[in-house]
């Protein structure tokens, strides 16, 4: 009798080893939390240097193709991502574009969203945003040319708008005016687009800073053409920014932690931490700087 009794005796988890159960779930999630979205940081930062790397590969084939690097800008409008359209797989966008009669340049396709051109860290570069001046939507770049050291100078491989062989209506410049070595000069950097508007899309460019910034600068930074220059900025250099302060827009940085991506002419990319020298982006700025090995 007392073995049916046993038999049919039911077991179960008491409050407190239920309770016990649940905490130590609760810390295992609470450390597996961290890991996962390091890891998926981790994964938007590779993703966003190898759409880097595709933009200096593309600018690769249209130098073979034309003898020139993609010039900084055209037209009022149209800036280097324009003329990589074809080699990125948007050559119908192009022809689209080239082929527009519009009394309003590009406005069937400036508000489009080009992935090649976006990192995926900037979840809201996925949207247009509201050009200013103008009004128009147009799509956004988390990635810009790389003037030189100084915007004045125009020392890199994107002079500013209407400065030297880069400026507007140009052509672009050459393999051979780089003379300090493709593996030794930016191309690429990162700079994500201006809250306000004022700067940052792949098309329709009001100004050289729209697709391009200087290593370093001191203003006042011009944001459109009819309107007063973007002034009491300072000292803009390689560091961290914040989308809400317009004058982030002027210099190089990143939503990752610690620095940005860079690509070189030769489409190399590296990691650039924000403590990096001075000296060493100055030297690697410029086309023609003459910078010894060791300036680097």
């Amino acid at each position: 009798m007392q073995n049916a009794k046993r038999a049919k005796r039911r077991f179960a988890f008491t409050v407190i080893e239920l309770l016990v159960c649940i905490g130590i779930v609760c810390v295992l999630t609470a450390m597996l939390f961290p890991a996962i979205a390091a890891a998926r940081s981790s994964a938007r930062k590779s993703y966003c240097s190898i759409r880097l790397r595709e933009l200096a590969l593309a600018t690769t084939v249209y130098e073979s193709a034309n003898k020139r690097i993609p010039p900084n800008l055209t037209s009022v409008y149209n800036q280097w991502q324009f003329h990589l359209l074809p080699h990125l797989e948007h050559q119908s966008i192009y022809s689209g574009i080239v082929s527009e009669v519009d009394i309003y340049p590009q406005s069937a396709y400036a508000w489009m969203t080009i992935p090649s051109f976006l990192c995926p860290e900037n979840a809201d570069s996925e949207f247009p945003m509201r050009q200013y001046v103008t009004y128009f939507l147009v799509g956004k770049s988390d990635y810009v040319g790389i003037v030189g050291t100084t915007s004045e100078l125009s020392d890199g491989v994107f002079p500013a708008y209407g400065k030297g062989v880069g400026g507007v209506h140009s052509k672009g410049i050459r393999y051979s005016d780089v003379v300090d070595g493709l593996s030794n000069t930016l191309l690429f950097g990162e700079r994500p687009p201006s809250k306000e508007g004022t700067v940052g899309s792949w098309l329709r460019g009001l100004t050289h800073m729209n697709a391009t910034v200087a290593v370093f600068d001191q203003g006042p930074f011009p944001i459109g053409q009819g309107t007063e220059p973007m002034m009491g900025c300072g000292e803009q250099k390689f560091q961290l920014g914040d989308l809400s302060n317009p004058c982030s827009a002027s210099h190089n940085w990143s939503l990752h932690a610690g620095g940005a991506h860079f690509a070189m002419v030769d489409g190399a990319v590296s990691f650039f931490s924000y403590s990096v020298e001075e000296r060493v982006l100055r030297a690697l700025a410029t086309r023609s700087g003459g910078e010894t090995d060791s300036d680097r």
